[in-house]
């Protein structure tokens, strides 16, 4: 392998719903799919046009709109990140 090629190190990205918090905001579980699946395609094309990584915001961090309010992801969700991950993050952070 060239030494100028990145590897690409595969990740997932495991997003479940706070089914309480849903039921509070009176939010079905399609709107929610439909709401996590547009902010991740809006984060995948932030990632590809960001020169520095650390310029892009945590995954639990990306705005999302139901019912005509933003909420975080992570206030929403319940979201886990296994792989290959070149980071350096305290293994017993919490990224919720």
């Amino acid at each position: 392998m060239d030494h100028e090629e990145e590897e690409l190190r595969e990740v997932e990205v495991v997003i479940e719903p706070r089914f309480e918090r849903l039921e509070e905001l009176g939010v079905s579980l399609d709107e929610f799919e439909e709401v996590v699946s547009q902010a991740l395609d809006e984060y995948h094309e932030l990632v590809e046009s960001q020169g520095d990584p650390e310029e892009t915001p945590d995954v639990d961090q990306l705005i999302v709109m139901l019912g005509g309010r933003e909420f975080p992801l992570g206030e929403i969700a319940v979201i886990q990140i296994f792989g290959d991950l070149d980071l350096d993050l305290d293994p017993d952070m919490d990224l919720n």
